[in-house]
């Protein structure tokens, strides 16, 4: 991870677009206030909150100091250009402020309110304001942001307080709704972020470019997405593309995937859900994670935050409870997660760590007496990890606080976790367990505490199928043979009809799996084509 100023050569080998808006040298705080419980004075604070580097200068006229920061009446009368300014202000002050930004030299924004006027005129502000900034060549987080955090560089831009401690990681999570936003970066401190934004109305800086600024960060492990539309479809598809190529998993929540929530998200933010099928397909395509809830979205996102990738292979568990181990493998058999057939020369390791009266096998109930577990669950636990037919391993306890038997099993873990290559984790049975600053303390070190047995499951299956359907995108596709292109476009130009068959052997001759396929014009036709295709069959007329 890289931590500190943001002016350093080092740590900026090349500037992006979005580099003045999210790893700004410098940061003019206009409404900054030195009024208790005021925006303004949240502002102050929780820009340095993280231990930021860079100049941060507070501007509003009533103030000579705010915080310690000497407060300058204007953007005018700053003593250097700033490259980011931050506007916090009344919708009558936007246009004002952007304006005033533009002057100045700044070349990025942040606009936390709506920018709604009443009586306003077209073009409406928003789009007054949008055209001011492409013109400019300013960029632009918002209008209706709750700003963001760059961990990275210990920066955040927000206009409400929020709680310090936010832990450095792997995590970019991109949130088109705020209280999203807010959710996971206010209370999970089992997550460990490079960068959170709130995109708000996206005027000039939609998702698509902030994942695109996500991707070239080496920090990045995993990318979030809270959406409710995608507003640059085709940007959008070339930086999922790019993100399968480098290999950063993709996870995405996507509303108003309905008709009533679609037109929720229209009267909310005026933003056009789009098409829930296409949207569902385009994830197909590019491995993008599609997840239900927030609760599923922070666990999958947990879960890929780690130092080693999801190998070939199936999962091992190691159990204390043997009832609970039967849930899990209930669970498991009706979400289609596989155990690992382990060897009968790990089985032989692990039996030697066990009490009498249990069974070396996956998933595995290794409790037995308190004498020495701290040392057998280590070794028990690491021979199932080293097993060939393993690609990751889980540890299911409902640990908690202030309990040595837990603190035994994290410690276990830590040690297995320290030898292994694997990803290795923790999962609860009971999502309420009370372990939030044993589950963070583990999560510094690298080991995710999952919580509840379903959407532990659940993570360890989409993971899986994230890594298969990577491995098979790398399988290109040949390209079509000589002339294949050509006699398509001529029987396309030629204006002739395409039957559904022509269709499916247009996609079969570009190299796309098509299913086999005959005409028959009677029964006796029909037996034979099923004959040669094979069972079982569909028929269609």
């Amino acid at each position: 991870m890289q931590t500190g100023s943001p002016t350093t050569k080092k740590e900026q080998p090349a500037r992006h677009r979005l580099d003045p808006l999210l790893r700004p040298r410098s940061v003019a705080l206009v409404g900054a206030s030195a009024r208790p419980e005021s925006s303004g004075l949240a502002l102050v604070q929780m820009s340095r909150v993280d231990g930021y580097k860079g100049r941060v200068l507070p501007v509003n006229p009533r103030y000579r100091e705010i915080e310690g920061l000497t407060c300058c009446p204007s953007l005018e009368q700053l003593p250097a250009p700033t490259e980011h300014v931050v506007l916090s202000l009344g919708a009558d002050q936007i246009e004002t402020g952007l304006a005033q930004s533009i002057r100045h030299g700044a070349k990025a924004v942040t606009i936390f309110n709506s920018c709604q006027l009443e009586g306003d005129s077209e073009p409406r502000l928003q789009d007054r304001l949008r055209s001011m900034a492409k013109e400019a060549g300013v960029v632009i987080c918002g209008p209706n942001t709750m700003g963001f955090y760059n961990r990275s560089i210990g920066l955040r831009v927000a206009g409400f307080p929020s709680p310090s401690g936010l832990r450095a990681g792997g995590i970019v999570f991109i949130a088109q709704s705020g209280s999203a936003f807010a959710s996971l970066a206010h209370n999970d401190r089992r997550l460990g972020f490079s960068l959170v934004v709130s995109s708000g109305m996206e005027i000039t800086s939609t998702a698509a470019d902030y994942v695109e600024w996500a991707i070239g960060r080496p920090e990045t492990r995993v990318i979030g997405l809270f959406l409710e539309q995608v507003r640059e479809p085709e940007k959008f598809v070339r930086v999922l593309a790019e993100a399968g190529r480098r290999g950063l998993p993709v996870v995405a929540l996507k509303v108003g995937r309905t008709t009533r929530s679609a037109a929720m998200a229209l009267s909310h933010t005026g933003a056009l859900a789009g098409s829930d099928t296409g949207f569902a397909a385009m994830c197909r395509r590019y491995d993008v994670i599609l997840v239900d809830d927030l609760d599923e979205l922070s666990t999958m996102l947990l879960c890929l935050d780690q130092r080693h990738a999801f190998g070939p292979g199936a999962l091992a568990s190691i159990h204390d409870s043997g009832g609970e181990r039967e849930m899990v493998v209930d669970m498991a058999e009706r979400l289609g997660v596989e155990f690992a057939e382990i060897s009968e020369a790990t089985k032989a390791k692990i039996a030697a760590e066990l009490d009498p009266g249990l069974e070396a096998e996956n998933p595995l109930d290794a409790w037995g007496t308190a004498r020495y577990f701290v040392d057998r669950y280590t070794r028990a636990f690491g021979a199932l990890l080293a097993d060939p037919a393993v690609s990751t391993g889980v540890f299911f306890s409902d640990v908690r606080e202030d309990y040595w038997y837990s603190a035994g099993v994290a410690e276990a873990t830590r040690r297995v976790a320290a030898r292994a290559a694997k990803p290795v984790c923790i999962a609860t049975n009971y999502s309420k367990t009370f372990n939030h600053t044993l589950a963070a303390s583990l999560a510094a070190e690298g080991i995710p505490v999952l919580e509840g047995t379903r959407e532990s499951l659940l993570a360890i299956k989409r993971a899986f199928a994230w890594r298969d359907g990577r491995k098979k995108r790398k399988e290109e596709i040949a390209p079509a043979p000589a002339g294949t292109i050509e006699r398509w476009r001529k029987r396309i130009a030629s204006g002739e009809d395409i039957s559904e068959r022509d269709g499916l052997n247009m996609l079969g001759d570009f190299g796309l799996q098509v299913p086999k396929m005959m005409e028959a014009r009677s029964l006796e036709e029909a037996l034979a084509a099923a004959a040669v295709i094979g069972y079982p069959i569909v028929l269609k007329t």
